[in-house]
């Protein structure tokens, strides 16, 4: 099953007029994580460790051997949106086998399992310098829920340090309650995975693939399989991976004709002006397919101009390795394509630990013949005031927002609400929204609609991503709460009018 059916008898929104939200998901209901402070996302459990890795291992000697992969682990694929399963003949070829036995040895295990990943912080900060540091961020950036005081007392469950004594952590009713203790264990055994000594053959992304093979949007298992990565044996596997998958596949899965979003007749998310939008785009990114179309060749083969991404309030996607974006070349062939990232977070500078302002007329780096990359550092309103990104394109442009966190305070809403989003909406072309809560992304949505709901279509209706991160994570401003990146995704559009004949 699709995993957008499974929201349709409860979307965030009873109609796209309504302003009255209510539950999504029940597993979300006891997991409700308030707005993640801006800084989260360079913040050190997103930047320190895994980035270092992925670029290390993708350019270490095994790249070669580390080959397109075996079997897929989990059994929830339906093979009939698959195409050519038989034609394949996926063979293991890891330099080094993956060692099903070697399970006992705590962090020192080459296969990950929740048993020999978890280990409390409040016992590993004792050897571990990064964990050590992790915990000391916590403390100097965390309150404790019921006094508001320093968090000094480690959950004895997930081994955090979350409330500032054992009777604090007592009388936190909602928090014995919940499922938020496990999720935050989950979180440590992940974050722990992340900082062991294992092999990351996750890390060696897939590149080119033959026209003829379709990718399947189902899901990650199906996606991985058909872009034919390394088995992703595990949950370990596959949440190292889509921490930073997410980004480009969310934006692929929204683009592509095999999208996993159906329409609200269909009782999916899209909706009759999302579908407009998304078969503008997809005109624009498949041009082989217009002769399916009835256009005539030379009409088929024709090129447009590059493809805009524009990555607004831009910070950790950023920051990522180039070679994460490359997917969208690997997902859309066809065409070229440019990713502009947008705010005063978009660029930073690892020598001096500071974001920078990068101007030099926005020339943008050509990563590859197919793929641009612009740092625009100021905020997306003085660059459209500027014309710096006119003429705007639906057929070629759209833009997306990553857990914007608009309404976390009154500076953020000020910032977003303004000309920020006056300017979105005035480009007419497709804007998708994501976010790391149901809470988090419901009030976002919902000060967007307070302000803006006449002069605005709802393309996509909020839904569950298809391609949120798997990862639990931990937020150092609030260590009782886990979150997954790109959680719940929702679309919009400046409204537009159609010309109506008047009579004289």
């Amino acid at each position: 099953m699709i995993r957008s059916n499974l929201i349709n008898k409860n979307h965030l929104v009873k109609n796209v007029n309504s302003k009255q939200f209510y539950g999504l998901f029940d597993r979300f209901k006891s997991n409700k994580v308030p707005p993640i402070d801006k800084s989260m996302d360079a913040s050190l459990f997103d930047t320190t460790t895994n980035l270092k890795d992925m670029e290390n291992h993708k350019d270490s000697p095994d790249a070669d051997i580390i080959k397109k992969f075996g079997r897929p682990s989990y059994n929830k694929m339906n093979r009939a949106d698959i195409l050519d399963l038989k034609l394949k003949r996926h063979k293991p070829a890891l330099k080094n086998a993956f060692d099903y036995k070697d399970t006992d040895k705590g962090l020192e295990s080459s296969y990950p399992t929740l048993e020999n990943r978890f280990i409390p912080w409040n016992e590993l900060m004792h050897k571990n310098d990064y964990v050590n540091a992790a915990v000391k961020q916590i403390q100097s950036c965390a309150v404790c829920p019921i006094t508001g005081g320093p968090v000094e007392f480690f959950d004895p469950v997930s081994g955090l340090p979350t409330h500032s004594s054992e009777e604090a952590y007592s009388k936190d009713v909602d928090y014995h309650e919940s499922n938020k203790p496990e999720l935050m264990k989950l979180a440590v055994a992940y974050e722990n995975d992340s900082i062991s000594k294992r092999d990351f053959p996750e890390y060696d992304f897939a590149e080119e693939q033959t026209a003829s093979q379709t990718i399947s949007y189902l899901n990650w298992e199906s996606w991985f399989y058909t872009r034919e990565f390394n088995s992703m044996e595990t949950q370990f596997h596959i949440a190292q991976a889509s921490k930073y998958l997410t980004y480009p596949v969310t934006i692929s899965a929204l683009l592509s004709n095999n999208s996993p979003y159906k329409l609200t007749s269909q009782g999916g998310p899209v909706t009759h002006e999302g579908l407009k939008s998304l078969s503008a785009l997809r005109y624009s990114i498949f041009p082989r397919q217009r002769a399916d179309l009835g256009f005539s060749e030379e009409i088929a083969e024709l090129k447009d101009r590059a493809i805009r991404l524009f990555i607004v309030g831009s910070k950790f996607e950023s920051l990522m390795p180039i070679s994460v974006w490359k997917q969208l070349n690997y997902c859309m062939p066809d065409v070229n394509i440019e990713i502009h990232f947008i705010g005063p977070e978009a660029l930073f500078d690892s020598k001096t630990n500071e974001y920078i302002s990068y101007e030099e007329n926005h020339k943008g780096v050509q990563v590859s013949p197919e793929l641009k990359v612009f740092y625009h550092t100021n905020l997306f309103h003085v660059n459209h005031l500027q014309g710096d990104f006119f003429p705007y394109d639906p057929y070629l442009d759209s833009f997306y927002l990553f857990h914007p966190n608009m309404s976390a305070d009154p500076e953020s809403t000020k910032s977003w609400m303004y000309e920020t989003m006056k300017g979105l909406l005035e480009t007419k072309c497709p804007i998708f929204i994501s976010g790391h809560s149901l809470d988090g992304f419901s009030n976002d949505w919902q000060t967007i609609m307070e302000k803006y709901e006449n002069e605005l279509d709802v393309l996509l209706e909020p839904t569950e991503n298809a391609f949120n991160s798997t990862k639990w994570q931990i937020n150092p401003y609030m260590p009782t709460y886990a979150y997954q990146t790109n959680m719940i995704i929702g679309g919009i559009r400046g409204k537009r009018y159609q010309a109506v004949p008047v009579d004289e």
